[in-house]
């Protein structure tokens, strides 16, 4: 990639506040919200709601939903023109042509830069799961989650010339395709593609945690599945789940990850562990 510099600044103002409700002796609602005041892209309020219900003294059910939002980097947003090679496969072209030149990955010439125009990422989450201490030594925890996140700043050209297949016009969302009579990309500069806020995701999936004390010994198992990650890398591309797979050059994700842990408590405060960690594999090119 040819180099390429540039400068930037912000102040940042926030504020915060959290009430706990006791509505019964056994159940208790949370009520936050915090409020943001960025310089360079302006204001943000993201509330949450919880509850905890103990069923019983060893039983304990939680909820929540909440809202979140990512400040755009500095970078992203200041960063001078650069040049690059991507690789990704080129839909639009496959479409026309179905040849497997057209249709596999190859490097093309894009052209870059920030955009002082960049909002925030924001999100919408919510959380739901239960805790069961099972004996004094023994507890099990199960919660599941949903998060979608829009605005995410970021370009997947192998999703834009998708969109582009489908019918998408991408100098709508402020990049240029230039492309020649037969449909392929120009050579000399055919991607003018400056950050945008234009990608989505949604993740939901599965947290599980089990731990097991005897004596001085304590085990610890957290097991994290995911049920799908879905991604939109440009409009117009549709949301695909890219777990265990890939498209194109599009890297996948792990399905699961695993941390378990062996500790050894010497004495009062001091501790010894053994920790392992397993992430299920993934397909990159």
């Amino acid at each position: 990639n040819a180099g390429s510099s540039g400068g930037g600044d912000r102040t940042s103002e926030a504020v915060y506040t959290e009430f706990g409700l006791p509505a019964f002796r056994n159940l208790e609602f949370q009520l936050a919200g915090r409020y943001d005041h960025y310089s360079d892209f302006g204001d943000t309020f993201n509330p949450k709601i919880a509850a905890i219900y103990h069923a019983t003294k060893s039983l304990l059910f939680r909820a929540s939903f909440g809202t979140g939002f990512k400040a755009p980097l500095l970078q992203d947003m200041h960063a001078a023109t650069s040049d690059g090679y991507q690789t990704f496969i080129d839909h639009y072209a496959c479409k026309q042509t179905g040849t497997n030149n057209d249709c596999s990955p190859q490097q093309y010439h894009v052209t870059s830069s920030g955009n002082p125009g960049l909002k925030q990422e924001t999100s919408d989450s919510v959380n739901a799961g239960a805790m069961v201490q099972i004996t004094r030594d023994l507890s099990f925890g199960a919660d599941w989650f949903l998060t979608k996140t829009k605005n995410v700043v970021g370009i997947d050209y192998d999703d834009l010339t998708l969109a582009e297949a489908n019918g998408t016009d991408p100098s709508q969302y402020g990049v240029r395709t230039n492309r020649d009579a037969s449909g392929h990309l120009d050579d000399s500069n055919p991607i003018v593609a400056p950050l945008q806020n234009l990608s989505a995701q949604e993740v939901s999936g599965l947290d599980l945690s089990l731990g097991y004390s005897l004596g001085r010994f304590h085990v610890e198992s957290n097991h994290s599945l995911l049920f799908f990650y879905r991604e939109e890398g440009f409009p117009g591309a549709g949301l695909r789940d890219k777990l265990g797979q890939k498209f194109g050059d599009t890297t996948s994700y792990p399905k699961w990850r695993n941390t378990s842990s062996l500790g050894y408590s010497i004495r009062d405060r001091q501790t010894v562990s053994l920790i392992a960690t397993t992430i299920a594999g993934t397909q990159k090119a």
